[in-house]
């Protein structure tokens, strides 16, 4: 070695050597530009392959909501008057005939009733939710269930899949081996002993691996077919099971129950008239427990009224006392009323009558206006876009972005939160998950999305 670089530093100059670095210098220099040009390639192919997607981050707060109703006005009428059904009236201190102010007391009901209905309505409450709890988790269980042998079915398919495979492997070598014992027969017997008996029997073994090859690909295609019919079961969605929505919807009942009971006792079991005018009739009677009727009509004699007809799905959210902004053609200040009574319409199904009463002498009987509503909702702690909402058919689900780092740079994985949506408006939902702030959940994407897929953010 030492003579090697004797003979090196003897036949190499200096100029030569710096010719020499020279040009490794400017060999690595466009090996490093290539292998950079490869890299912002590979990642503009990968960007290519994979969703372009938009996200949100989850908030918290309250859900608005804005109800515009097309109604009209009436002039002072008839005017029903509900109250709490099931009640004993103790006092009634109107009758036909009287007039009554805005907030006079119409009857007085018996306190202790409502107590007690206040009582088996929260216990009532507490029993449903119990339920409400143990059908969620049922239906999880049978979800877990459902998943778990889908997976087992597939594993099994895998399996049965590669035992076909290598039976179909042994059986192609078999016959290839018979055809080579038969070709090398042929080939290398001499002619005074070459057999046509001989030359059958290895024709039959032919026919025989050839046959075998053909069962051992019919097994495979058994299989296939086998296990399609098995994936196919086990994805079936399973039967329907509204008692889940069945306790739902009665502890949403029980809820608005017990809210008008105690709304009930703390006006000390008075109901109130929510206008001013005289009493033209009433079904209520001391001694007397009430019904879903209207207990009294009134009848204001001058003052106008604004009604409109409410949709089902609107009404639950309206209550009697809420506020409620009238414009009338040709003006542009909006008259600030209240909702004075909301009664199921006689007209059309689901479907309920909003009155509000006019405080000042403004337009004509049978004019049209435009009523709008704007209530908020309790705060929520977390609230995520309507459009990051996903369904798989039985469960409500968002898809959330997470980061990790690769060889070829950031990647975005999507994975998957199961959600139960507690309420919602036009544009945003509240959700029974705590979600991080500063989380990434998808609100829309240029092509389907499931968990696991890798995606690149947009705007």
């Amino acid at each position: 070695m030492s003579m090697i670089k004797q003979a090196w530093n003897k036949e190499i100059s200096e100029t030569q050597r710096g010719m020499v670095k020279t040009k490794a210098l400017r060999g690595l220099f466009w090996l490093l530009l290539l292998m950079i040009v490869c890299t912002l390639l590979a990642r503009v192919a990968d960007g290519m392959t994979v969703a372009l997607v938009r996200t949100s981050s989850p908030g918290s707060g309250s859900l608005r909501f804005e109800f515009k109703l097309d109604g009209y006005l009436v002039a002072g009428g008839d005017v029903g008057v509900s109250g709490e059904s099931g009640m004993l009236v103790t006092e009634m201190p109107v009758s036909v005939g009287d007039w009554v102010e805005k907030g006079d007391v119409l009857l007085i009901y018996d306190q202790e009733p409502i107590l007690e209905e206040l009582k088996d309505a929260q216990r009532q409450l507490e029993e449903t939710q119990v339920q409400l709890k143990a059908a969620k988790r049922e239906r999880s269980r049978l979800y877990e269930e459902q998943e778990t042998n889908s997976r087992r079915v597939l594993e099994d398919q895998e399996s049965a899949l590669l035992a076909a495979d290598k039976a179909i492997e042994y059986a192609q070598k078999d016959l290839e081996m018979a055809q080579e014992d038969l070709r090398r027969y042929q080939m290398y017997t001499a002619p005074e002993i070459y057999s046509k008996v001989t030359e059958g029997s290895y024709l039959n073994a032919i026919a025989l691996k050839e046959r075998a090859l053909e069962q051992a690909q019919q097994a495979k295609l058994d299989v296939e077919n086998t296990y399609a019919r098995l994936i196919e079961d086990s994805e079936k969605a399973l039967p329907a099971d509204a008692s889940k929505e069945l306790y739902q919807l009665q502890a949403d009942e029980l809820t608005q129950q017990i809210q008008d009971l105690q709304a009930l006792l703390e006006e000390d079991g008075k109901l109130l008239s929510p206008m001013s005018g005289v009493i033209t009739s009433t079904a209520a009677a001391v001694g007397r427990r009430t019904d879903s009727q209207a207990l009294f009509y009134l009848n204001d004699l001058h003052d106008l009224r604004f009604e409109a007809t409410v949709p089902g799905t609107q009404a639950e959210r309206i209550a009697v006392g809420d506020k409620l902004s009238v414009t009338l053609p040709g003006r542009e200040d909006a008259m600030e009323l209240t909702v004075a009574s909301l009664t199921p319409s006689r007209e059309a199904e689901d479907a309920y009558e909003l009155t509000a009463y006019m405080e000042e002498a403004a337009g004509l009987p049978g004019q049209s206006a435009q009523g709008v509503i704007r209530l908020t909702s309790e705060n929520y702690d977390t609230l995520v876009p309507i459009s990051a909402l996903r369904t798989d058919g039985m469960q409500r689900y968002i898809l959330a972005v997470q980061e990790s780092q690769t060889a070829l740079g950031l990647e975005h994985t999507l994975y998957r939160i199961d959600v139960e949506v507690l309420d919602s408006n036009e544009s945003m939902a509240a959700v029974d998950v705590s979600l991080n702030r500063n989380m990434q959940i998808v609100t829309g994407s240029s092509r389907v999305l499931r968990e696991g897929d890798r995606v690149r953010l947009g705007g």
